[in-house]
């Protein structure tokens, strides 16, 4: 019991007995009592609010993810909580000391670099109101951010706080996130795939877990994953593990799964090849690449160290797989762009050239008729002197080689549509190849053929596609016949998907020149010397194939050999409008005896040449120039045949057709065309008038033949 207690017991009486100044006395004593007491009761109240302050402090110090360490100006621990024992790996017994010097002799050893952890501490410790901020970095990988600051009571300093942050975590994202962005800055700056590769390649090879690198990606044609870019592996495994049929070997395990696969020792994996093997111990974690919904790919990351890729890892190196599938897709994208460009520029140079051409064959065409008829016609005269002969025979024969060359022209014009029949492809590689068979045994080529048995039919104009094919194979000869005594050429057919048959031409010979690669389509281009090409081969092969709704494409390795590979749709049977063709024609039977003509033609030279034909039969014969002439004559006379040009001054031969319908329906059934125009145009007009065609150049017995199938129903038209 206290002395104010007591006081207060004592004093304590019955207020009845006591005279008032008593009862005052006792009242003062009363009030000195309580004041007393209340002094008591303060100081017990300040002990429990400083009990209570002393526990929040380290409460909040125990309760924080920071690890606390203080230091008085004696270099004396004073303060420290749990966190900071557990980030540093600091026993109890070494706390228990308060030695700040033990402290930091026992964590010396766990940081990368230990004397300049020290020399801040001193710094430091030598500048009392100094503040700082740092980052340490440990052995094992782990990284603090360090925090200083002067401890004050009032205006003094007493000591100095420590608070150590681990940042290991973050600083890795931070890291990871960096080394994405950077990836994905420099991968999507390239265009071109093999630019793609060498970026992302050294990216992830810069990382620490990865060790070596691979790219696959899935050749759907030959059902192969295709080696495309690689850091740090040996050559043995370039040369063996280059291409993975299908579906052997964990490659295609994801590729068919579609999942992350993480090995932790490729050794005990049956799946590993033996190239695989061969590699060592080693971990692997493969990443499905992906374009849309479907595997494209793999990039497979090598470690050397005994260890799994860990979750962080797989996120990381997931993701730039991701990234890279983006780039890949994106290179693609832009390289089937770029190939499209590359078709439409080629496609319009030949268009462009294909109106010259069609332009200047017309031109060509109607001097040469008459050459080539006139010809003809005394070559069939009776009793015509030997030396004479030989001269028609030759201007005939000069004159129809100029022919064949405008029909060349004319054929990469592309200006008519092609004849096209139901045709076997292998079939038509096998004429082409015994075409040269003789030659390129004799030039010591050996073929090898591919060709699927079960290869479908299409629509094709046989003759195009073996003058392709043919091209192809004599460049092949030529290039291989010219730089070495020997060579191979292999010929292979498929069918792809969607219905597309590819046809590849493969040689060994000396191979095209990258400068030259783009340029091998090109009209007059050609790498041959004087006298030995004119470079409108593969112009003309390249526009075949392209009326024919297919492509063609060209790929080299100098020094190794050149491919070409022909795509063309499987088509099933069409009609088509198909060309007159050139070949000689047997006499027919004269049924045009007495008719009534009308020849409708601005180039006398032809006009004279079919009047005089037609003349020798007495018919009569009468001209127009141009179309308006002709309404103009055909308005006063009854005409049996009607023999009209297309393209003619004033109004052209559709024209006057179109005119000559709405009058006479029944004399357009009548009308023979002829024409050197093969323009669109022109084959839309005549394909859906269904009227006769004569194409210039022609023969007589060509005139006759068209003439009299119009009164001779069974004779065979030649369309």
């Amino acid at each position: 019991m206290s002395n104010c207690e007591r006081e207060w017991k004592i004093n304590k009486v019955d207020d009845k007995d006591k005279s008032k100044a008593q009862l005052i006395q006792e009242l003062t004593k009363l009030r000195d009592t309580a004041s007393c007491l209340s002094g008591v009761s303060d100081q017990e109240q300040s002990g429990k609010n400083l009990q209570e302050a002393l526990s929040l402090l380290r409460a909040t110090l125990e309760s924080t993810a920071d690890g606390i360490l203080v230091v008085n100006k004696e270099g004396m621990v004073t303060s420290f909580n749990q966190k900071f024992l557990e980030m540093w790996q600091i026993p109890e017994s070494i706390a228990s000391s308060h030695d700040d010097n033990m402290l930091l002799e026992f964590v010396i050893d766990q940081l990368k670099d230990p004397q300049c952890f020290i020399s801040k501490v001193r710094e430091l410790y030598n500048s009392p109101e100094a503040e700082s901020l740092d980052i340490l970095e440990f052995r094992d990988g782990k990284i603090f951010e360090r925090y200083s600051q002067p401890q004050r009571i009032g205006d003094f300093i007493v000591g100095r706080v420590w608070s150590f942050r681990d940042i290991t975590e973050r600083k890795k994202t931070e890291d990871e996130l960096m080394l994405l962005n950077t990836l994905l800055k420099a991968v999507h700056r390239f265009l071109d795939l093999e630019d793609v590769y060498r970026v992302a390649l050294d990216m992830v090879t810069s990382t620490e877990s990865v060790d070596m690198v691979m790219i696959y990606i899935v050749d759907k044609d030959k059902k192969e994953a295709v080696l495309q870019a690689e850091r740090n592996l040996p050559e043995f495994y370039i040369k063996r593990a280059s291409r993975i049929p299908y579906p052997k070997g964990i490659t295609w395990k994801v590729i068919n799964s579609g999942t992350v696969m993480n090995v932790e020792d490729a050794q005990k994996d049956p799946n590993i090849g033996p190239a695989g093997r061969e590699l060592g111990h080693h971990s692997i974690l493969g990443v499905p690449i992906f374009l849309e919904n479907e595997v494209i790919g793999v990039v497979w990351f090598t470690s050397c160290k005994e260890r799994k890729f860990s979750e962080r890892e797989v996120r990381l190196l997931s993701a730039m797989g991701d990234q890279i599938a983006l780039a890949i897709a994106k290179a693609k994208m832009i390289e089937e762009i770029r190939t499209a460009h590359e078709q439409l520029i080629q496609s319009e140079k030949l268009a462009s050239l294909g109106q010259l051409i069609s332009s200047i064959a017309h031109e060509i065409n109607n001097p040469l008729t008459p050459i080539i008829g006139y010809s003809q016609r005394l070559l069939i005269q009776p009793g015509i002197d030997e030396k004479e002969k030989r001269s028609l025979e030759l201007i005939h024969s000069s004159a129809q080689r100029v022919a064949k060359i405008i029909e060349k022209l004319l054929s990469f014009s592309r200006k008519y549509k092609p004849e096209r029949t139901y045709e076997d492809i292998n079939l038509l590689i096998e004429q082409s190849l015994e075409f040269r068979e003789y030659q390129l045994k004799l030039e010591n080529i050996k073929i090898v053929k591919d060709l699927d048995p079960e290869l479908p039919k299409t629509m094709v104009d046989p003759h195009q596609i073996q003058q392709v094919f043919t091209n192809i194979i004599l460049n092949a000869e030529q290039a291989m016949s010219e730089s070495q005594d020997h060579g191979r050429l292999k010929v292979g057919t498929k069918i792809k998907k969607n219905n597309i048959i590819e046809i590849s031409f493969s040689d060994d010979g000396p191979g095209i020149p990258k400068e030259y690669i783009g340029k091998v389509f090109d009209p007059f281009f050609t790498t041959k010397d004087p006298g030995k090409g004119t470079g409108l081969g593969l112009a003309v092969a390249y526009g075949i194939i392209n009326e024919h709704g297919g492509e063609i494409h060209v790929s080299s390795d100098e020094g190794k050999g050149t491919t070409f590979v022909i795509e063309l749709p499987v088509l099933g049977h069409e009609t088509v409008l198909r060309r007159n063709k050139e070949e000689d024609i047997s006499r027919t039977p004269n049924t045009i005896k007495g008719k009534r003509i009308l020849i409708v033609e601005d180039e006398d030279i032809i006009v004279d040449m079919i009047k005089s034909v037609l003349e020798e039969e007495s018919n009569i014969v009468d001209i127009a120039r141009n179309g308006k002439e002709a309404l103009t004559v055909i308005g006063t006379n009854q005409y049996d045949i009607i023999v009209c040009d297309i393209k003619m001054p004033h109004m052209n031969g559709i024209a006057l057709y179109n005119e000559i319908k709405t009058m006479n329906p029944d004399l357009i059934q009548r009308f023979i065309f002829i024409t050197g125009d093969l323009s669109t145009e022109t084959i839309e007009f005549l394909k859906e008038t269904g009227n006769e065609v004569i194409t210039k150049p022609f023969k007589v017995e060509k005139l006759r033949t068209q003439i009299n199938s119009i009164f001779e129903p069974h004779i065979e038209k030649n369309v």
